[in-house]
């Protein structure tokens, strides 16, 4: 007997990578809901499924744009709870949900009471992993506050009580739930894809006496940016040819700790995908130095652009790189092995150009047909176990 069509209902007060769970879902004919407070929508979503409420998500979008990073991610959090509300008021009895960490507890917990099942998409490490990890870096460096506000710890905390299945943006992800004693059977790794019709190598190499290493994403402690900036700065000094670019915010929390690095970089503004590509393009090595990073997508592109990565365990990226042949892994906090690394592709161009192209073979594997076919193999994992359960 054939599993009855489900109802799956998303809820995000931004776009996200649910955005990828939700077309497959409509093409599978799953999708009843896509609630989310935003101007702009994925084309595919059609107006009878849509919930949107674009007063509240002007109020979303308000606090990033007018406050410092770390207070505009704390005001985004505090909206949570709202948008939790909102959701459940569009919750119906055969309602299954996907969201992500902190978003939607309300309607997770209305899934629960309607006998549905709630499944989390989660992007990082396990919340109490992160946590420990960033506290010990805060104290590393006397910074003095909390990762992240402490009520949106216990929110995502409790969101995890509500989850019955865990989406993992990466293996790394997945073991750290392990660690925490999540049952296997409810974790399934769904890597998070690109577009690799932007994405790819360019049509002629790269042809510069200038090393260019880039680091697109912001500079925090979370991301090891102090790592890379003292990495680099032994790198100039043996090669005085060599250029670093990173994206803007610096995190405020970790700007006294950045501030004397900061002219060692190139500072860009973050770009739109076809220009990041095209920057990406234009490099010679990737780096992220981070101690907690659940899947960086950023380094999943640039190697679909031909570019090498030096990456640490806990990056979500280490799990496609294959040692000295596509990239490097590197201990977190180890500014000297970056530093090792760097040198060998700045002084060796063939061999940086063969780490790139087989970075490019590598990223090819991981596209939307990989990505659809994942999750639909865990999606009928889910179906099977819920079958068995409810007898």
């Amino acid at each position: 007997m054939e599993n009855p069509a489900l109802q799956i209902v998303i809820a995000h007060a931004a776009r996200t990578p649910a955005d990828l769970f939700g077309e497959v879902f409509q093409q599978e004919g799953w999708l009843r809901r896509y609630l989310i407070w935003a101007r702009t929508l994925p084309g595919w979503v059609r107006p009878e499924q849509l919930r949107n409420n674009l007063a509240l998500g002007a109020l979303r979008v308000a606090g990033p744009l007018l406050l410092s990073s770390k207070l505009g991610e704390s005001y985004g959090y505090l909206l949570h709870p709202l948008f939790g509300r909102w959701a459940a008021r569009h919750i119906e009895r055969g309602d299954w949900i996907l969201a992500s960490p902190s978003y939607a507890n309300e309607a997770f917990a209305k899934v629960r009471r309607l006998g549905g099942v709630t499944m989390l998409s989660v992007g990082n490490s396990h919340p109490l992993h992160y946590w420990e990890i960033m506290c010990e870096e805060h104290a590393r460096w006397g910074v003095r506050s909390d990762p992240y506000l402490r009520s949106h710890q216990e929110r995502v905390l409790r969101n995890l009580e509500l989850s019955d299945y865990f989406f993992c943006a990466s293996d790394y992800v997945r073991e750290s739930y392990l660690a925490q004693g999540v049952a296997p059977e409810r974790l399934f790794t769904v890597n998070r894809t690109f577009n690799p019709a932007i994405f790819k190598p360019p049509a002629q190499p790269r042809r510069s006496s200038t090393f260019r290493v880039v680091s697109p994403g912001g500079a925090s402690l979370r991301k090891g940016t102090v790592y890379l900036f003292q990495a680099f700065e032994k790198l100039r000094r043996e090669f005085k040819a060599s250029e670093l670019i990173l994206t803007k915010p610096v995190r405020e929390d970790s700007a006294r700790v950045l501030q004397p690095y900061l002219p060692l970089a190139e500072w860009r503004d973050s770009m739109p995908h076809p220009e990041l590509a095209r920057f990406f393009q234009d490099s010679d090595v990737y780096v992220l130095a981070s101690l907690e990073e659940g899947l960086a997508r950023t380094g999943l592109e640039a190697m679909a652009c031909g570019v090498p990565i030096i990456v640490t365990p806990h990056t979500g990226l280490n799990h496609f790189v294959e040692d000295g042949v596509n990239g490097f892994i590197v201990p977190i906090r180890d500014p000297q092995a970056i530093y090792e690394k760097l040198l060998l592709l700045a002084t060796q161009p063939e061999r940086r150009r063969a780490m790139g192209e087989a970075a490019a073979r590598t990223a090819q594997q991981l596209n939307p047909a990989q990505f659809k076919e994942t999750l639909l193999a865990a999606m009928a994992a889910i179906r099977t176990r819920e079958t068995k359960l409810r007898g």
